[in-house]
């Protein structure tokens, strides 16, 4: 089954994923896709039908389509059968279709500090409301600058001492401060789950969702997709 991705600024690419007689059942999926109409080149939009139970789900977007395709119900055994489907997945330059094609790798940071391979949930947890919060100072000095929208998000998390590029000590905030953020890691991650359900409505046991990986100041929905997206 291949299927050709929308065009990009640098070039069109070709997505491939294994042919149907290699998916186990309880995996395959039909998917449809068409592109928007019009030279503005906006993401293709398209339905993921199952094809045991015939459920089917709509999507605008990249980002919804591969998050379809790749499911997993977080067990390890089905981890595991989803990332032997992940690796025949492949993303190639339509100037390199039909071509011999060796993808170039870019660079990693082999010790990024924090683990890769752990449930994202338990690695925050196990960072603590310190650990945690120099993170996402680091994260947003380079790899992740804010967004101009998140600066009055930015102002408030600037009272408590959480700032791009600056480093955050629990210890220099006021004793009820320090008491209020001591278990925010396992707060937070409690609000997030019971928020489960506000990704969208609930039909025939599918979650409808729309404006997936555009979520503006809309924190919970972006924290939301992010845990179980």
């Amino acid at each position: 089954m291949k299927d050709k991705q929308p065009r990009t600024q640098s070039s069109p690419h070709v997505t491939s994923s294994p042919e149907a007689p290699e998916l186990p059942t309880d995996k395959a999926f039909v998917l449809q896709l068409s592109r928007e109409t019009g030279p503005s080149l906006e993401p293709f939009a398209g339905r993921v039908e199952h094809v045991a139970s015939g459920r089917r789900v709509r999507f605008g977007d990249c980002a919804a389509f591969r998050a379809a395709v790749t499911y997993a119900d977080g067990t390890d055994a089905d981890y595991k059968a989803a990332n032997a489907l992940q690796a025949q997945y492949k993303i190639t330059p339509l100037a390199a279709w039909a071509k011999p094609y060796t993808p170039k790798t870019p660079p990693v940071d082999a010790n990024p500090g924090i683990s890769m391979t752990d449930k994202p949930q338990a690695v925050i947890l196990a960072m603590g409301t310190e650990g945690y919060f120099n993170w996402v100072a680091k994260r947003m000095c380079d790899a992740a600058p804010a967004a101009a929208a998140d600066a009055p998000m930015l102002a408030q998390m600037a009272k408590i001492g959480i700032e791009p590029c600056k480093p955050f000590t629990l210890a220099t905030l006021d004793p009820a401060v320090q008491a209020a953020l001591k278990d925010v890691p396992q707060a937070a991650l409690k609000k997030i789950e019971a928020n489960q359900q506000s990704l969208g409505t609930t039909a025939n046991g599918w979650i409808m969702t729309k404006g997936l990986g555009q979520y503006g100041t809309d924190y919970m929905k972006r924290a939301v997709v992010a845990a179980f997206g």
